[in-house]
């Protein structure tokens, strides 16, 4: 599972408690309103409120017991009674780990997990993380990990991530079973820069690793059986310099000769529009233009607001793209996807391949958030996210929120079938 960054309540006087929930509404007066704007009198209500419950406490109807009120309590507690789902409060801890991660700095392992009839799989791992150095692959199964002389078996996601938070950054073991065999594997929590794009075709792959990360370096992953004319790329999230990986993995692409180009967004949970702007110019090819929409804004009053592409950087030596994806692509990965089929050129909806754990009336689709968020500063060092319009198409008109991109026959997949590569290949070599 992602590692979350530990949260530390504070307490602290009715003051600092106004000051906060001052902030928090200076935010939603620039436009946003929480159940009725909070303007003259409810202000002044709201801040009476937060001050009676500094000095009486809350009552906690669990446990019976009576409890002090700190400014991140009352700042969540505005923030998730809003009827946004994707509002979120940062507290300053937080925000810092959010904008690190937002340049590619993580702490950790760099791996995500589930379970599966009581046993914990690896879901997926972060290139250029300690488990990507150690080895670790997704759908390995962490049967324990032994740290000192004590092994502790993992039966749920909770086991797992005790057992890695009082390792405290030390180094540990883990045993895994891959393919049958067990094997062990040793790591430790680390700071480190993420990586977001693999390359790979059937001699060699690619990725940008290493502890400067500035060039692509050899790694395992080629994959046999892709033909001599296909590369395959993984883009793992919209963060970061992804883009600038991008752009320099589809060189490497056309210098080794490949004009045929699998794109891999499974897993892909989005990302920043930045980023998201200039992989459409790389991807999408619009006549030369320098740049071109690649979507539109709808705020709350009805108006759009155009977004174009970082530039128009395609290169036309690659001549056929296929995309897959699964329940999990989500937000500038859906958008990609979008612009992607209404520009067409290398690209169709034909070419699209979407796997799902179960199909749904033979359908397989996308995760289905097409909303940007903003974030905003607050004066204590936190933040906090807002939904602040809805995306649309090129077109104007179609919006993927809660629908996702769906598609059926024999590009929607089952996850348990494993065929998504080899449906790839027979897309592009019909």
């Amino acid at each position: 599972m992602p590692e979350k960054v530990e949260r530390k309540t504070k307490k602290i006087s009715a003051a600092a408690i106004v000051i906060c929930v001052a902030a928090l509404i200076l935010s939603f007066a620039l436009g946003f309103i929480v159940r009725g704007a909070i303007v003259g009198k409810d202000a002044a209500a709201l801040y009476e409120i937060v001050a009676y419950l500094n000095n009486y406490g809350v009552f906690d109807s669990k446990t019976g017991e009576l409890k002090s009120l700190s400014a991140e309590d009352a700042a969540r507690a505005i923030i998730e009674k809003t009827p946004d789902a994707y509002a979120t409060y940062y507290s300053p801890s937080e925000y810092r780990a959010v904008r690190q991660s937002a340049n590619g700095i993580y702490e950790g392992l760099g791996v995500t997990v589930r379970c599966e009839e009581e046993s914990v799989m690896v879901d997926s791992v972060r290139l250029n993380s300690p488990s990507f150095f150690a080895n670790l692959k997704e759908g390995d199964r962490l049967i324990g990990g032994t740290f000192g002389v004590e092994f502790t078996a993992f039966t749920d996601i909770a086991g797992f991530k005790n057992f890695v938070d009082k390792t405290d950054g030390q180094k540990f073991s883990l045993k895994v079973l891959r393919g049958g065999n067990e094997i062990t594997v040793e790591l430790q929590k680390e700071k480190y820069i993420s990586s977001y794009v693999f390359y790979a075709d059937n001699e060699s792959a690619y990725a940008f690793i290493g502890k400067d990360k500035t060039t692509l370096q050899k790694t395992e992953g080629r994959i046999e059986t892709l033909p001599d004319d296909t590369a395959y790329i993984r883009l793992y999230e919209f963060e970061s310099d992804a883009d600038k990986e991008l752009k320099e993995t589809l060189d490497l692409t056309t210098a080794r000769g490949k004009n045929k180009l699998i794109l891999d967004l499974r897993k892909n949970p989005g990302g920043y529009m930045n980023v998201l702007r200039e992989v459409c110019g790389a991807l999408i090819f619009n006549g030369g233009k320098k740049a071109f929409p690649i979507a539109y804004y709808k705020s709350a009053n009805g108006e759009f607001t155009e977004v174009t592409s970082g530039g128009n950087y395609f290169n036309e030596n690659i001549k056929d793209i296929c995309v897959l994806a699964d329940e999990t692509s989500a937000s500038a990965t859906e958008c990609l996807i979008g612009a992607l089929c209404f520009y067409g050129g290398a690209f169709d909806l034909n070419k699209l391949i979407i796997e799902n754990e179960s199909l749904s009336e033979g359908y397989a689709r996308t995760f289905g958030k097409g909303i940007m968020q903003t974030t905003f500063n607050l004066s204590n060092g936190g933040a906090v996210k807002l939904t602040t319009a809805v995306i649309y198409q090129p077109d104007k008109q179609t919006t993927i929120h809660a629908k996702g991109v769906r598609v059926s026959g024999e590009n929607a997949l089952l996850k348990s079938a494993n065929a998504t590569i080899s449906r790839a290949i027979a897309v592009l070599h019909p």
